[in-house]
């Protein structure tokens, strides 16, 4: 999902209306989404992650709040690309 939010915004399919946020604000989103980077995977080396919340707020020094709402946001239309039909038996 991490990555989906960074070529979303970089395609510009998902933007922020930044007239009513402050500097402060736009620094903060900013950061956040800068983030966004390929990490290996831990258990697989032949795979790539994307950086957990925990490294995120880590190297940030804060919770990466506007990104969390962004990933709830992708979601949405992730699943609208994607069957996630549950089967119940």
């Amino acid at each position: 999902r991490q990555m989906c939010i960074r070529d979303r915004v970089n395609n510009d399919q998902m933007w922020i209306a930044d007239e009513k946020l402050t500097r402060d604000q736009k620094k903060r989103i900013k950061d956040e989404l800068s983030q966004i980077i390929r990490v290996p995977n831990k258990q697989d080396f032949s795979k790539l992650d994307t950086k957990s919340k925990g490294e995120i707020k880590s190297d940030l020094g804060f919770s990466p709040d506007y990104l969390d709402c962004m990933k709830m946001r992708v979601w949405f239309d992730l699943k609208k690309e994607i069957d996630l039909t549950v089967v119940y038996n």
